[in-house]
């Protein structure tokens, strides 16, 4: 007893005399898995992150910061303190990096998204989001992950694994497409699976809100008298490499995305819309328009029939 009572007054003797040694200047710095202990503090020391080793030590004795240490990217802010720098590590309070994931992205694009803040490498995000047994993990109706991530503002941190990343992301779905959602899909005798094909659809033909519910009303209202849906965005994203000009040969190209050439829905959603536009599948607007158009401003305008179409594609179209 008295062996350790001695120690812990020689503890409290370096505390009292030794100065507190606080970070100069605010800094990331990766911690490497498996460099060890020793590793850590050399990697820290050279970064200028602690000045005092022993001090260091002792904070990590008490704090049984050996075998606890998280490896990860860090924020070391100006003035952290070595005992507020091993509190870091232990609890792995590591460097959060803000993504935002717009409404209407694929999976390529978010792909592209993670790849470019360097949190996932692009390939292998694809490979897991259409792994099979993952999928059916997440009881996902499709044969992809696509539609089931939500599109929103997330916060990672680097070495988290694409796993965790898409967990995240689809919880957040789970989260904000409810029991209530599948109770409303079920009311207009629709899947939840089918309800997130046409939001998709509805997310990639508008993004102004006030829209959507009559383009999704549009849709229905083809799908009601077998009409082909004739979307081009569904087109589009069966046409592998797409180099942004969608010409009449596409469009004539049987794939199962064309939903020029067979009618129904496609196969599966070609985009992760936002709660809008599935909401506005599940409250469509009460038309009986069955075209729309650009007006080259962001917004549309509605046709009943071919020849109001027809005159409208004219003005706002052709005349470009």
């Amino acid at each position: 007893m008295k062996k350790y009572i001695s120690i812990f007054l020689v503890i409290v003797l370096i505390y009292g005399l030794a100065p507190l040694y606080k970070v100069k200047e605010g800094k990331v710095v990766e911690i490497p898995a498996k460099v060890g202990y020793l590793g850590v503090v050399s990697i820290l020391e050279k970064e200028d992150i602690i000045g005092n080793t022993f001090q260091f030590f002792l904070y990590s004795l008490i704090q049984n910061g050996f075998a606890r240490l998280k490896a990860g990217e860090y924020y070391f802010e100006k003035g952290l303190t070595e005992w507020d720098v091993i509190s870091f590590l232990v609890e792995g309070k590591m460097l959060k990096h803000q993504i935002t994931i717009p409404e209407g992205y694929n999976l390529k694009d978010i792909a592209k998204e993670l790849a470019k803040a360097k949190l996932a490498d692009e390939k292998e995000f694809l490979r897991i989001v259409k792994d099979r047994e993952l999928i059916k993990q997440f009881n996902i109706p499709s044969s992809t992950m696509e539609g089931y991530l939500f599109p929103d503002t997330y916060f990672f941190t680097k070495g988290m694994s694409i796993n965790d990343i898409v967990v995240k992301m689809h919880s957040r779905f789970k989260e904000k497409v409810g029991a209530a959602v599948n109770e409303k899909a079920k009311r207009r005798g629709l899947t939840l699976n089918e309800v997130i094909i046409l939001a998709s659809i509805v997310e990639k033909e508008t993004g102004k809100k006030e829209e959507k519910p009559v383009v999704a009303s549009v849709f229905y209202n083809r799908l009601k008298i077998g009409m082909p849906l004739q979307s081009d965005p569904t087109t589009i994203y069966g046409i592998k490499n797409f180099d942004g000009d969608l010409t009449k040969e596409n469009l004539r190209r049987k794939t199962p995305y064309n939903t020029y050439t067979f009618k129904g829905l496609p196969p599966s959603p070609i985009s992760n819309p936002g709660i809008d536009s599935i909401n506005a599948v599940l409250n469509p607007a009460a038309t009986d328009y069955l075209y729309f158009v650009s007006k080259n401003d962001g917004s549309h305008i509605f046709s009943r029939n071919y020849n109001q179409h027809n005159l409208a594609v004219t003005k706002y179209q052709k005349n470009l």
